[in-house]
């Protein structure tokens, strides 16, 4: 089984983002989402690699350019891809800490959609960090390029693990306890949608 793992955004290059993403209002306590979305990415990686699945990352950890939405799709058709799982990190729109909080996975099917759902019960089980109340698993089939261009050919989501902006989810996902059991809930995802 195949599976291509995006972690959104883009990590440090010479000290500078190539995409920034969002950040925490200040960091630390909080976290970079390029530097969050990676880690999370790599772990779940190997948890999945030492499973026996063939895993791939869109973004290359030695990238020194863009890699754009289209060529993450593209490397999932490439592959012919079972499953494509984008991993971000959400904001609040509000300056400073705020209180919105909780995980949001998106999918471009239905909501109950046996990927999403199945990472949606990884986060409820292995992490602190609870469902977005009223927003758990969102149909968004036509919201995020990166599903919208998979929606016909393979289970797509996009994972945001917590809000950055929350001071508790915040330092939740900085910390290494906290990215690992993260990774563990979108791994059991995987596992619960492959069984």
């Amino acid at each position: 089984m195949r599976i291509v793992l995006d972690p959104g955004h883009l990590h440090l290059v010479n000290g500078e983002y190539l995409i920034p993403g969002k950040r925490s209002p200040r960091v630390p306590p909080g976290v970079y989402e390029g530097e969050f979305n990676r880690r999370v990415a790599v772990q779940v990686y190997r948890m999945l690699q030492q499973s026996g699945y063939s895993v791939f990352l869109t973004v290359p950890r030695d990238a020194r350019e863009n890699v754009t939405l289209a060529d993450r799709v593209a490397m999932a058709d490439d592959l012919e891809a079972d499953a494509f799982i984008s991993i971000h990190a959400n904001a609040s729109d509000v300056p400073g800490w705020s209180r919105a909080n909780g995980a949001v996975i998106f999918t471009g099917s239905h909501t109950r959609d046996p990927l999403a759902r199945g990472i949606a019960d990884g986060f409820q089980t292995f992490t602190s960090i609870r469902l977005r109340r009223g927003a758990g698993v969102v149909a968004s089939p036509k919201a995020f390029y990166v599903i919208r261009k998979q929606r016909d050919k393979r289970p797509a989501v996009l994972v945001e693990c917590g809000f950055m902006t929350n001071r508790n989810d915040a330092e939740y996902m900085a910390s290494e306890v906290g990215q690992k059991q993260i990774a563990q809930a979108i791994v059991s995802g995987v596992y619960s949608w492959a069984s």
